[in-house]
């Protein structure tokens, strides 16, 4: 078995087949779109099982924003293992030798869309919190009627649609991703996909848009609204005045739910809709996946990018990161994780430093359950439920006093 660089030349059919076999892509539509995105990835990596790449892993950068700060992101985007190379515990070490590559980029948090629960814990990942994804029918949206034509936008407008989601308002713990190929990806592979926006921008460029995607062919949905972007809330009054006018057709939409309200506030008898329609096609609700997972990368930088304005509280943690596992650690100079004793100031400005305080109230975590305390995603005597942090009860409730963080929304789902 051998990790090394993709090389499109020799790689790029034998990738092909990993993604058939694992079924994400069918099409030669989808092989577009996949093409797109691993051309523009910074991270391509490949593991060798008799001179044939059999697993495959693509990384990219981005950015995360943390309260009001935004910190560099690496994505582990992709992670597909050919049938032929199963259980040899291949995914695993280039998934770590990927997350190393990452962070000597510059990412001090890395994160990934899940296909189960527990299979990257062992790479130090934590689980976020809930997501919510409404299904609403667009015509009992309370909101004005537009006053002017969106245009339609496609495929072809990729590098104008990932500028203007790069522009987009933006919430604590949602992630933008760098490569402009990305959303080609997105845009390619949506099943009778369309945009529809606006060109404000003072060069005429997209100022504010929704991607639909009518999985399928069905008629009158449910349609999916895979992502939004616009920079003011009357541009996002807009976008939502152009969904409800698609509701002469369309029964249901489904949207990611918003961070700052519940989309169900926005529409006419929410729960009476959602009895009526509970056992149809377009049934009216809403439905909760926990399909992210993130993980601390630098514990100084991450710590420091928060700011808790009440507290004033210091403690001694002690972190186990079970990466380094799954990684050479013949270097000492190669990052290998977080493990290890530090010392936490909370407060206004907050820090850690590597060190020990025996003086200081202690807390002993895996960096799975501290990548979720940080981000918000739990709290500190839920984590202590199974154990990931522990703490005397006193130290639990002055944490958790202390530590009061939004709970975070991701806001890149494609």
């Amino acid at each position: 078995m051998q990790f090394r660089p993709y090389d499109p030349d020799r790689d790029l059919d034998a990738v092909r087949r990993i993604w058939r076999e694992c079924g994400w892509i069918e099409t030669d539509q989808g092989e577009r779109g996949m093409d797109a995105f691993i051309a523009d990835a910074e991270e391509r990596w490949v593991a060798d099982i008799d001179g044939v790449a059999e697993c495959f892993v693509v990384g990219a950068m981005g950015d995360i924003e943390i309260q009001s700060r935004r910190l560099p992101y690496g994505l582990v985007a992709a992670v597909t293992t050919s049938f032929v190379a199963r259980r040899q515990g291949l995914a695993g070490r280039l998934t770590a030798h990927l997350v190393r590559r990452l962070v000597e980029r510059g990412a001090v948090v890395c994160g990934l869309g899940m296909f189960e629960q527990g299979y990257y814990d062992r790479l130090g990942f934590g689980t976020g919190n809930y997501e919510h994804f409404a299904y609403i029918a667009p015509d009992a949206l309370r909101v004005p009627h537009i006053t002017r034509s969106p245009v339609r936008l496609s495929a072809d407008h990729a590098e104008e649609i990932h500028a203007c989601r790069m522009r987009r308002m933006r919430w604590h713990g949602s992630v933008s991703v760098f490569a402009p190929g990305i959303t080609h990806e997105t845009l390619i592979g949506s099943t009778n996909g369309l945009g529809l926006g606006f060109r404000d921008q003072p060069d005429g460029g997209i100022s504010h848009m929704i991607w639909l995607d009518r999985k399928g062919g069905a008629e009158y949905g449910p349609y999916r609204c895979l992502f939004m972007a616009y920079e003011t809330w009357d541009q996002l009054r807009e976008l939502l005045g152009v969904i409800k006018s698609l509701g002469s057709q369309v029964q249901a939409l489904r949207l990611y739910d918003h961070p700052a309200l519940a989309w169900s506030s926005l529409t006419e008898r929410p729960v009476t809709g959602g009895a009526r329609t509970a056992k149809g096609d377009y049934a009216q609700r809403t439905v909760a996946l926990a399909w992210w997972q993130t993980r601390v990368a630098d514990v100084a930088a991450c710590i420091s990018a928060v700011e808790l304005a009440g507290a004033d509280y210091r403690f001694q943690l002690n972190l186990t990161d079970p990466i380094s596992d799954h990684l050479d650690t013949s270097s000492e100079a190669a990052w290998s994780g977080q493990g290890g004793p530090w010392v936490v100031s909370l407060g206004p400005t907050c820090s850690a430093t590597r060190g020990v305080d025996p003086a200081l109230p202690v807390v002993d975590a895996t960096i799975n359950a501290w990548s979720r305390l940080w981000i918000g995603s739990a709290s500190p005597g839920g984590l202590s439920l199974d154990g990931s942090l522990k703490a005397e009860p006193a130290v639990l409730e002055a944490l958790g006093n202390a530590w009061q963080v939004p709970k975070p929304c991701v806001d890149w789902d494609k």
